[in-house]
């Protein structure tokens, strides 16, 4: 199962292209299930897609897609409101059984930290979502016991700046090192995730 942020669609595109190389030259099974995330300020794809599975796919439904002008995301990298690529994109996704779905950009934070504490990496938001992209498939029951996932989280902090100020939490102002409490690891990473599982 491959599962990416969708925003134009250029890069799972990309993926499918290598697999079908690889595959020819004997070193790739099979094409993965993809599994594209937008997030819900920027959703036209998983909006389509969503009006398309619940007509069970007419005829000629990879024609039909919203466009979004000027989306209100905060990720400019997922600000993709035209998506051209849409008819292509869908037709890669139905084949490979896999689904198009968003994920509340509000949810990237805890997502962030989460990730953090636990692996040590700094994602930036769209890497997030395509985190949250696996928990609500999780979530969903998309994905099978034995299903060997990748997450495509090639974006690093770096790109957002803004979004890592957010991430840190607010504290006491102190005025000596006797004000300062060791903090309970185990706590926080239960909080961690009880703010992803909520």
């Amino acid at each position: 199962v491959y599962i990416q942020a969708l925003s134009g669609g250029t890069g799972p595109l990309g993926i499918a292209k290598a697999c079908r190389e690889l595959e020819s030259m004997k070193l790739f099974k099979k094409m993965p299930r993809f599994i594209l995330t937008q997030t819900d300020k920027c959703s036209p794809m998983a909006d389509a897609w969503a009006e398309a599975k619940k007509k069970g796919f007419p005829k000629g439904w990879e024609k039909s897609y919203p466009i979004y002008h000027d989306p209100e995301t905060i990720i400019p990298t997922l600000a993709t409101g035209y998506p051209k690529t849409y008819p292509s994109v869908s037709k890669l996704v139905l084949e490979s059984g896999g689904e198009i779905n968003d994920f509340p950009e509000e949810d990237t934070i805890p997502i962030t930290r989460l990730v953090a504490y636990e692996s040590a990496v700094r994602i930036g938001p769209a890497a997030a979502i395509a985190v949250g992209g696996f928990f609500r498939s999780l979530s969903d029951g998309l994905l099978k016991e034995g299903d060997i996932v990748i997450i495509n989280v090639g974006e690093g902090i770096r790109r957002a700046p803004g979004f890592m100020a957010k991430l840190i939490y607010s504290t006491t102002h102190v005025d000596s090192i006797g004000q300062c409490t060791l903090m309970d690891r185990e706590k926080y990473r239960k909080k961690l995730w009880d703010d992803i599982l909520k």
